[in-house]
């Protein structure tokens, strides 16, 4: 598990690492519970996919693009009232 600490001290992240082999279960696995992803995308050597926010909560999945070296993150975060209505003006 990895915490990504907020400015407030709180945790704004929280990533739970599962065996890159299961990282197709994963993807199908939040697929099911949420529907389709709304983003994908390469960022270096990893592949990122993103499901709409619910309830201002984003979750995704950042997952090797090498086997060889493989890890898969499944991330929770939660976007501050503050941060999103500043985003939206």
């Amino acid at each position: 598990m990895q915490y990504q600490p907020g400015k407030n001290g709180g945790v704004e992240s929280i990533a739970i690492c599962v065996a890159y082999e299961r990282r197709d279960q994963l993807i199908g696995t939040l697929m099911s519970l949420f529907g389709g992803y709304s983003a994908s995308a390469t960022v270096g050597t990893a592949v990122m996919v993103q499901w709409p926010q619910d309830d201002q909560i984003p979750i995704g999945v950042r997952a090797s693009k090498n086997p060889t070296n493989g890890i898969a993150e499944f991330w929770i975060s939660h976007i501050e009232t503050k941060r999103l209505a500043t985003q939206s003006k």
